[in-house]
């Protein structure tokens, strides 16, 4: 599920690729929005 974002390679949690994904790609349904560092990835992409 969700691919392009690397789950299979780490759980995300602030990863260096999972922060590179969420940049390319935004959040999927199933990240938290709760997550501080989400606040300027939404922003980024609004």
């Amino acid at each position: 599920d969700f691919p392009g974002y690397g789950f299979a390679r780490h759980k995300g949690y602030g990863t260096p690729q999972h922060r590179k994904a969420l940049a390319r790609l935004g959040p999927s349904p199933i990240h938290r929005m709760s997550w501080r560092p989400m606040c300027g990835i939404i922003g980024a992409k609004a």
